[in-house]
């Protein structure tokens, strides 16, 4: 797995540069590339033989700027070496644990 911080603030989609990367990280063996950085979550694809995500965005940050959010990538393992993972929303908590003034 690969953890990387790269992309554009508050871009959900991948710039042409994070493609390039996540294809030689492919090319490398790298069967998992997590990426952060944006503020925003975005999509979860397959690329050829790798999953992606491109962003994870925040997870708890002080930001209620309405386009700031998050997901929780979830993994499991299993007993014979595989493993699966799922994208999960979690939204803004910042905006939804903090009261308004």
């Amino acid at each position: 797995f690969a953890f990387v911080h790269w992309g554009r603030e508050w871009q959900c989609t991948p710039t042409p540069r994070q493609r390039e990367v996540a294809s030689w990280l492919e090319t490398q063996g790298f069967t998992l590339i997590i990426g952060c950085h944006p503020h925003v979550a975005s999509s979860f694809d397959l690329l050829n033989r790798a999953n992606c995500a491109w962003s994870l965005g925040n997870f708890l940050f002080d930001q209620a700027r309405p386009p700031a959010g998050g997901a929780v990538l979830e993994v499991a393992f299993f007993r014979q070496g595989t493993w699966f993972a799922r994208l999960r929303p979690i939204g803004n908590l910042y905006t939804t644990t903090t009261p308004a003034h």
